[in-house]
C-alpha cells in the first residue's frame, strides 16, 4: 500500500470515524464522570427534608378533607330542606 492512499485514508473517511470514536467517547465519559454525579448530588440536595415536609403536608390535606366533608354533609341537610318546602309548595300550587 503505497503512502498517498495511507495518507488519504487517515485523512479522509476513516480519520474521520476515528474522531467521531473519540469525540463520542469523550462525550459519554464527560457525563459519567462529571454531569451525572453532579445531578445526583442536586437531587440528593433537593430531596432532604422531603419527607418530614410530605407527612406535614398530608396530614394538612386530611384535615382538609374532615372540613369539606362536614361542609357537603351541612349542604346536603340545606338541600333536602329546601326540597321539601319546594315540594310543599308545588303541592299547594296543583291542587
Amino acid at each position: 500500500m503505497p503512502w498517498a492512499e495511507i495518507i488519504d485514508g487517515i485523512t479522509g473517511q476513516g480519520g474521520a470515524i476515528v474522531v467521531c470514536v473519540v469525540v463520542m467517547f469523550g462525550c459519554y465519559k464527560i457525563m459519567v464522570d462529571h454531569i451525572l454525579p453532579a445531578h445526583e448530588r442536586t437531587i440528593d440536595k433537593i430531596s432532604n427534608g422531603c419527607e418530614d415536609r410530605t407527612k406535614a403536608m398530608l396530614a394538612s390535606h386530611e384535615e382538609d378533607r374532615k372540613v369539606f366533608n362536614k361542609a357537603f354533609e351541612n349542604v346536603d341537610r340545606r338541600l333536602i330542606v329546601i326540597e321539601e318546602v319546594v315540594a310543599d309548595v308545588k303541592s299547594r300550587m296543583c291542587c
